[in-house]
């Protein structure tokens, strides 16, 4: 939404003391009544995207590994199904929000990129290294889309200067934002709560919440406990306990 109506920007330019015009051509953004938002990875997440969406009344077409069944596709807002190139082509919106595999890191490369319409947004929620930030920026650079906003990048905390690629911050037409998109104090609150959960079921020998790696349940008392730990610690960390 931020993205779509230039809101930091115009934020920017009336703190600076700019603002002269009424109701003109300035700041012309775009709305999202009517528009096609483009959902990658229709996980957990990316179906709780598509029902703010369907209030909206945006249309609503996704990709993911495997297709939703009719029933679920009606209930998030009549989504449609489509292949990853058909997608891009065709959503003014395109939100990434699938888990970072080893088959989806890189995945929107300047390939894809090169697919989206000029006047489309894309956004960036799920992990850095889905995006391809140089194919953007490049894309950004010769305006040959809308915009981009991003919460998370290739280089995060606790890696020196997180963030952006340099090239990316300099474009007003971008939204960046450091790793945020559960800064909210009942997120966090919840977060923490599936935290000390887990934490119990753990202790108590039962299968924890959102497990990243269940296969671990089918393996021998030794090598399970050992995975375990590491899943707990997942779950502790958060990284992979709310990542789809």
């Amino acid at each position: 939404m931020a993205t779509a109506w230039r809101l930091p920007e115009a934020d920017t330019f009336l703190r600076e003391g700019h603002w002269q015009q009424n109701q003109s051509m300035a700041f012309m953004g775009t709305r999202l009544y009517g528009k096609t938002l483009g959902i990658v990875g229709m996980g957990q997440i990316g179906q709780l995207v598509a029902r703010k969406a369907a209030a909206w009344d945006m249309n609503i077409i996704y990709t993911k590994r495997t297709q939703l069944s009719t029933a679920e596709e009606i209930a998030i807002g009549l989504a449609e199904y489509r292949n990853i190139e058909d997608l891009f082509m065709k959503a003014d919106f395109i939100a990434l929000t699938p888990m970072l595999t080893n088959e989806t890191k890189g995945l929107v490369d300047e390939r894809l990129i090169s697919l989206m319409k000029p006047s489309s947004i894309l956004i960036n929620t799920s992990r850095g290294p889905v995006l391809d930030e140089v194919a953007l920026e490049k894309a950004l650079r010769e305006k040959r889309i809308r915009g981009a906003a991003l919460d998370v990048y290739l280089t995060e905390v606790p890696e020196s200067n997180p963030g952006p690629i340099e090239g990316l911050k300099k474009f007003p037409n971008v939204i960046l934002t450091p790793h945020m998109g559960s800064a909210a104090r009942e997120s966090r609150e919840e977060m923490a709560m599936y935290a000390v959960k887990n934490i119990e079921l753990f202790l108590a020998g039962k299968r924890l919440f959102n497990v990243f790696n269940p296969e671990v349940y089918g393996r021998s008392r030794t090598q399970g406990r050992t995975h375990r730990i590491m899943v707990a610690y997942d779950a502790v960390d958060g990284s992979q306990a709310l990542s789809e």
